[in-house]
């Protein structure tokens, strides 16, 4: 993923994040947390409803996960047929002047799975 602050979409989180005056940065997945967060709330507003209690809507939370798509901070959050980030970019790092870099994005293959 690029750097969060290089992002459109990230551009309401990482203000609303330096307004809140958090002691730590959000680091490099501080988006992928915050729209992973958002995933799982999104599904609980599905499956929780006609569940008889949390344990019972454990399915349909997976279920409902699966069909989550959105925008997200990180960008568009959805998922594939094997539950991976549907965006499927992949950022390369470098070292440079001893910190880390954002040297190019991938995107990678529809059809391979994360390993």
């Amino acid at each position: 993923m690029p750097p969060p602050e290089s992002l459109d979409s990230a551009k309401a989180f990482v203000s609303a994040y330096a307004a809140a005056g958090y002691k730590e940065g959000y680091s490099a997945y501080g988006t992928y947390s915050y729209d992973a967060a958002n995933a799982i709330i999104e599904a609980l507003k599905v499956s929780l409803p006609s569940a008889s209690s949390a344990s019972a809507a454990r399915s349909a939370t997976v279920e409902a996960l699966n069909k989550v798509k959105f925008a997200g901070a990180s960008g568009q959050v959805a998922f594939n047929e094997f539950g991976d980030d549907a965006s499927r970019i992949l950022t390369v790092y470098k070292v440079e002047g001893g910190a880390w870099k954002a040297a190019e994005d991938r995107r990678l293959p529809v059809g391979t799975r994360n390993r």
